[in-house]
């Protein structure tokens, strides 16, 4: 009676894992980076992470949303239109506010007030349910799933993070226009025997 029952379910188990086997065609764009690319004048390695690299690039705008609500993507793309005017000083009917230019600080340099701020802009975000689920996880959103290879996969690592970092102060300066998205600095805790006692928890 036991070996029956292994061997069925040795049968069901191999059955399911066959079942997910599916061939599926090579996109266009790796078949050709592959075919242009001969593995006699080149690492193989290299030749395959280039490939996928590339890939990865040029069609993250078709995968990393894939998972985000329609809600969440129209208020990122609200936040990049009224980036965009703020850089490049566009002038439309309807005026973007201005944005304080402010200095970029250490946490622990903050004063009372700037921390203050910065805790009521971001609890704002998490508040503000006009986005679902809401404003602060539509950001989130954008820096997981599908969107992490090319975030994180490349050169673009500086320049993506750059620009998603600028994403969330604009969000944040939606709710306070004074609040100007502060940096830590994790050398100044490096010698902390207990990082609980770090004063960038304190008031």
């Amino acid at each position: 009676m036991k070996e029956a029952t292994l061997l069925l379910t040795f049968i069901v188990t191999v059955t399911i894992v066959t079942g997910l086997i599916e061939e599926q065609p090579m996109p266009n764009l790796l078949c050709d980076c592959f075919c242009n690319n001969n593995v006699t004048h080149h690492r193989a390695d290299l030749v395959h992470y280039k490939c996928i690299q590339r890939y990865l690039a040029r069609t993250y705008d078709q995968r990393w949303h894939v998972n985000v609500s329609t809600s969440a993507m129209n208020y990122i793309k609200s936040l990049e239109r009224e980036m965009a005017q703020t850089l490049l000083k566009r002038r439309t009917k309807r005026q973007t506010p201005f944005l304080y230019h402010g200095y970029r600080k250490e946490i622990r340099t903050l004063t009372t007030a700037e921390r203050q701020q910065f805790f009521r802009a971001v609890n704002a975000l998490k508040s503000d349910t006009s986005v679902f689920p809401n404003a602060y996880e539509a950001i989130a959103a954008f820096h997981s799933g599908a969107s992490l290879p090319a975030a994180h996969g490349g050169p673009a690592f500086c320049p993506w993070h750059r620009y998603y970092i600028y994403l969330f102060e604009s969000a944040l300066r939606r709710k306070d226009r004074r609040v100007t998205l502060c940096y830590w600095d994790s050398s100044k805790d490096s010698n902390i025997p207990d990082p609980i006692n770090s004063n960038i928890w304190g008031p």
